[in-house]
């Protein structure tokens, strides 16, 4: 925050916090909000504007815009909305200290005249940074506003510090507004209070929530039950307080967690039938109702198929629809008849995956369990062959990660797998292909890491906008200050691009020690299946028929 508020003291920064440009707020109607959106505007990325209009208008926020130009100048705005006419209009930019906002009607686009920031506003261009995960520039957003803030934007403002990890802020609000006459603001606090003691102090989350009785079936109520799971799986004695939990109702979210604390204290059972439920209630059309009702799907399948219950197994997984997870699906199917006992199943799985996803990053491991199996039926002319091919995959994609070890050590950081990553502009691009598509597959199954791409976000949107600034001040005749930020802009960068490397390369060479144990595997496979040949129809080890 030391960084983002210097950029927000000048009238026109308060919403974008890059002076010395014209703003421009889109919003939207109730009605408009829920379609998808496409501007354009002179000087300004059509990808990004799209993937700000879809992140907050989705959480009820608007996208503040510092545009090129001078006030009194103009620009032309298009918009269209799926399904609607194309809608345009020419702007007048705005004096310094007012902002003009844009929204759809049906017919045409209602251009209001320049106006000063008022609260509604400013709370909605908030909601639309925090929605894009800029935590930063929302907290910002909200601190600068002149005047005091009203109490649903001093909540906002606290919930923000308190998500981007500034947390001392954060509890001195929390602390201002405890003892406030509404029961929901300080419900809100309490929550809001008890997150903040979750990692120092889990019994003392637990004791506040407690003594909440939020109101059945809202949002808070899910909150404070997510939150309340997360605080036991941090105790000693988790399994039995998750258990005491009462039932989650209609929440399919806080089921979803319910499951994930039960197998992280190694009760599969409950969390099954909490998965279960999940998938059962979550019968939306949202994407993120679907995505959690396949993950649900696709945990109970897999916690079934490890415990060999392959008709329950089967059944979950019929029921997924595959897409984009096609590939583990059949993985999963194979390994349910494996442990079913029906070999023969297991290895149509496995053919199927490598005809429909050749390179799919589970098709190794696949080979590598149909050479396990053929060894097992005693077929190992077959057998040496899938371990043969499985070795030569793992070598090849141990090949391919080393290289891209390198790429992240030395490589340029806004490109290809750390670009993608941690670039805030990319996110939401189509993940890359090849190796880097499997080495994300693969970071993303650590949190630390979800966690730290998103702490770096916040701080690179501050960066690019200490950048804009720095190419304003040097534009506008103050070369001095222009060299200055940028400099600044440079140092804080390596180092923020530093530590990302590092943390990258880490998770990236344990994954390639995994390979190695996977490729020693195979190449033991090998060995078994040549010594262990009663057959005498071939030499394994030359693959020819003997006696030539």
């Amino acid at each position: 925050m030391r960084l983002e508020e210097p950029l927000r003291r000048s009238a026109d920064a308060r919403l974008t916090g890059i002076p010395g440009r014209p703003v421009v707020v889109l919003g939207c109607s109730a009605e408009a909000c829920a379609k998808g959106h496409r501007v354009r505007i002179s000087g300004v990325d059509e990808a990004e504007i799209a993937r700000r209009l879809s992140a907050a208008f989705a959480e009820g926020g608007w996208v503040a815009l510092a545009l090129d130009g001078r006030p009194g100048g103009s620009v032309t705005l298009n918009w269209e909305m799926s399904g609607e006419k194309p809608l345009s209009a020419a702007i007048t930019l705005p004096p310094a200290g007012s902002v003009v906002l844009v929204e759809p009607t049906e017919k045409a686009l209602l251009v209001h005249p320049p106006q000063t920031p008022d609260a509604d506003m400013v709370h909605r261009v908030a909601l639309g940074d925090r929605a894009r995960g800029d935590l930063l520039g929302a907290a910002a957003v909200l601190a600068v506003a002149p005047g005091t803030l009203p109490i649903p934007d001093q909540l906002l403002l606290a919930d923000v510090y308190r998500e981007a990890g500034i947390d001392a802020p954060a509890a001195d609000i929390y602390a201002a507004l405890a003892e406030h006459p509404d029961a929901g603001v300080k419900l809100r606090v309490r929550i809001g209070q008890a997150y903040l003691e979750l990692e120092k102090n889990p019994s003392a989350t637990l004791k506040t929530l407690g003594a909440l009785k939020p109101p059945a079936g809202t949002s808070l109520a899910a909150e404070a039950a997510t939150l309340q799971i997360a605080a036991l799986r941090r105790t000693e004695a988790a399994h039995a307080l998750i258990s005491a939990l009462p039932p989650a109702g209609g929440d399919a979210f806080v089921l979803a967690a319910r499951a994930q604390a039960f197998v992280a204290v190694g009760d599969p059972f409950s969390a099954i039938r909490e998965y279960d439920d999940a998938a059962r209630l979550a019968t939306g059309t949202a994407p993120e109702i679907s995505a959690l009702r396949e993950r649900a799907l696709l945990a109970a399948a897999s916690l079934f198929a490890e415990q060999g219950r392959s008709a329950e197994a089967l059944q979950r997984f019929d029921a997924i629809s595959a897409g984009e997870i096609a590939d583990r699906v059949r993985f999963g199917r194979a390994v349910a008849f494996l442990r079913g006992g029906d070999l023969v199943k297991s290895v149509a799985e496995i053919n199927a995956m490598e005809r429909e996803r050749p390179e799919s990053a589970y098709l190794p491991e696949g080979r590598l369990m149909k050479a396990e199996i053929y060894r097992r039926l005693n077929v190992p002319y077959q057998a040496v062959a899938e371990y043969r091919k499985a070795l030569s995959a793992f070598r090849e994609r141990t090949r391919q990660l080393e290289a891209l070890i390198v790429t992240v050590r030395g490589g340029p950081f806004g490109q290809g797998l750390t670009g993608h990553l941690f670039a805030p502009q990319r996110t939401g691009d189509i993940p890359p292909v090849g190796i880097e598509g499997v080495a994300i597959q693969v970071l993303a199954r650590h949190p630390a890491l979800v966690a730290a791409v998103a702490d770096h976000h916040q701080v690179a949107f501050t960066l690019e906008r200490l950048e804009q600034v720095a190419i304003g001040s040097s534009a506008g005749g103050d070369a001095g200050r222009g060299a200055a930020l940028r400099d600044k802009v440079t140092a804080l960068r390596g180092g923020l691009e530093a530590g990302a490397r590092e943390q990258v390369t880490t998770l990236l060479e344990a994954e390639r020690v995994r390979l190695s144990d996977l490729s020693i595997a195979a190449a033991v496979g090998i060995t078994q299946s040549v010594l262990s040949d009663q057959t005498g129809a071939r030499d394994l080890v030359f693959e020819e028929p003997r006696g030539k």
